[in-house]
């Protein structure tokens, strides 16, 4: 049985799937260094490393880091340890949480469901209950968030896999469909995250088993939903998290020899970097998504265009960044509808509209004329459908912004107010923060009743976000 084999064995603890991993990774080191030999250079005895190997020893984070540092893996083992540390705790609480559970209420109901009939109920020192009394304590009981988790704890919720089918990979196609959707309406936060997170963790298990005709495709499918979970982690703010899925999806797209989910996943990390203000890595990203732009689709071309041009507005080159959007036009007017990869559906006119007009945002504030962007954000607002919610609020505050700062101040805040309905049912840290460079831009015209009553909005929006 080969080192790899033994990950395909289920149900492990972390401490034996971190040891397993520290075995693999020990063996696949320049020499094959012993336990004792490894140990030597993380000052540890050999029996200490080969104990963890076979699970009967705990690695502790520290002895993971440093174990990191002298194998060159980067932070893998320092992880698991840290993960294996956090599942022990888990454990531990739950079993003093069962101690001190109370004994629990026995009924008899005849066989007749629930509480059945007249039938008795008792205590487990046998006293008589009375019904209505037992029906509100249960209730009470079972709503208890504790005990709810306590019913589903032991579920199975899937066997461990040994083989992969193309249903397989259709299937994570399906989710990264419906969790594209679920971002777009509600935002990248609470539970359409943590669905997101629990289908990848399951979807790379299969990488392992993965015959070789299908790894292209499996690596396609694992790639697509990574870029919707790099999202909706961009949209909540969880960089960190939005960074090192964007990179996997990368490399997915790379291992698959696919260059329409390669360009895709760069244009989000293109995006991101934007956001978070380092214009010139956003470039950077931009550009090498644009590689061999000729294996693109004219769709695929114009998002990743609208990067390169959201990347050069915020580092005031005006004039590149006209001639990026006006690429990106051409390149829109050449697509074919129906034509275009899965995860490039939600790039209809309305979103080609809204990405330009965003790039063309900043622009507008450096020339002071907003008639560009104005319209073509009014035009995204109008034709966004109801699967777009975010990307509507987003293009909404950024019209009203442009129109608070440049235009009319009164037509701002309608369109502003309606922006706030949609954001006020968002869990998007970016459609807020849009919210509060509104409200700044508010402040000249703070005095007019209509303004006033924006700002007021706005703040109260933001409180309860």
């Amino acid at each position: 049985m080969s080192d790899s084999s033994v990950l395909l064995d289920a149900p492990q603890s972390p401490d034996h799937l971190l040891g397993t991993q520290l075995r693999n990774l020990r063996k696949a080191m320049p020499g094959k260094p012993s336990h004792k030999a490894l140990g030597a250079l993380v000052l540890v005895s050999g029996s200490l490393i080969g104990r963890i190997e076979d699970g009967s020893r705990k690695c502790l984070p520290d002895l993971a880091q440093r174990l990191d540092e002298v194998m060159g893996t980067d932070g893998v083992l320092y992880r698991m340890a840290l993960y294996a540390a956090a599942e022990s705790d888990k454990r531990r609480r739950e079993s003093d949480r069962h101690k001190r559970r109370q004994k629990p209420v026995a009924r008899s109901d005849g066989g007749q469901g629930i509480l059945g009939g007249e039938a008795a109920l008792t205590a487990s020192d046998g006293s008589p209950l009375d019904r209505r009394s037992f029906i509100t304590a249960a209730g009470v009981t079972a709503l208890a968030p504790g005990v709810l988790r306590d019913l589903v704890a032991n579920l199975e919720i899937r066997a461990p896999r040994t083989s992969v089918h193309t249903s397989d990979i259709d299937e994570i196609h399906s989710a990264a469909a419906v969790l594209k959707t679920l971002d777009g309406r509600h935002g990248g936060g609470g539970i359409v995250r943590q669905l997101a997170v629990t289908q990848l963790k399951d979807s790379l298990e299969l990488i392992q088993v993965c015959p070789q005709p299908l790894r292209g495709s499996l690596f396609t499918a694992v790639g697509r939903l990574s870029v919707v979970i790099g999202q909706s982690a961009f949209d909540t703010y969880a960089h960190a998290d939005a960074r090192r899925v964007f990179e996997l999806a990368t490399t997915c797209a790379e291992e698959a020899n696919d260059w329409g989910l390669r360009g895709y996943a760069y244009s989000w990390r293109s995006r991101q970097e934007t956001w978070c203000g380092d214009a010139d890595r956003g470039l950077t990203y931009a550009e090498l998504g644009l590689a061999r732009a000729d294996r693109l689709t004219p769709t695929e071309q114009a998002w990743l265009l609208n990067a390169k041009a959201r990347a050069l507005a915020k580092m005031g080159r005006v004039q590149e960044t006209l001639a990026a959007v006006g690429a990106s036009d051409e390149a829109f007017a050449r697509a074919v509808p129906g034509a275009e990869r899965p995860w490039m559906s939600f790039y209809d006119q309305a979103q080609h509209a809204g990405d330009t007009g965003h790039a063309w945002f900043d622009i507008a504030l450096v020339t002071g004329n907003p008639t560009e962007p104005i319209a073509r954000l009014q035009s995204a607002v109008d034709h966004h459908g109801a699967g777009y919610v975010r990307s509507r609020a987003l293009s909404r505050t950024k019209l009203a912004t442009l129109q608070m700062r440049l235009g009319d101040p009164q037509e701002a805040s309608q369109s502003a107010l309606t922006a706030l309905d949609e954001v006020g049912h968002l869990r998007s840290r970016r459609a807020a923060d849009d919210l509060r460079s509104l409200y700044q831009v508010t402040t000249p015209h703070k005095h007019s009743d209509d303004v006033a009553h924006l700002r007021q909005r706005i703040k109260t929006t933001l409180e309860s976000a």
